[in-house]
């Protein structure tokens, strides 16, 4: 018998070092968000996507302000980097500390993806 001289960690990922099996999507939880120029440090929610975690729990609202995503705070962060933590895996959950109304309360989202019908 012939027998193979790769690894069996490089025999699963083929020839060109890729998985066979692609990476799970990111997916996230349905919220626009904003940074007001009369407050450049808060994340405040801008919009709320039909039919995700987020318009689905009827937790958050327009204004909303996000204070913290999965225990970081991120009030010196970038929207961008705010945003890819709150994408995840579909099913994981989204944990975010937030305001409203002077009022901080803290919301667990699953993520999910927005199911698209086309006609």
């Amino acid at each position: 018998p012939q027998y193979n001289e790769a690894s069996p960690q490089k025999r699963l990922n083929g020839a060109q070092g890729q998985s066979p099996v692609p990476p799970p999507r990111l997916v996230g939880i349905g919220i626009l968000l904003e940074r007001r120029e009369s407050d450049l440090k808060q994340a405040r929610v801008k919009e709320i996507v039909p039919g995700l975690a987020a318009a689905k729990s009827g937790q958050i609202h327009l204004d909303d302000i996000v204070l913290g995503v999965d225990g970081y705070a991120i009030s010196n962060l970038h929207l961008d980097d705010v945003r890819h933590m709150m994408k995840g895996q579909e099913g994981s959950i989204c944990s975010l500390r937030m305001t409203r109304n002077d009022r901080i309360f803290e919301v667990a989202l699953e993520r999910c993806q927005q199911n698209v019908i086309l006609f």
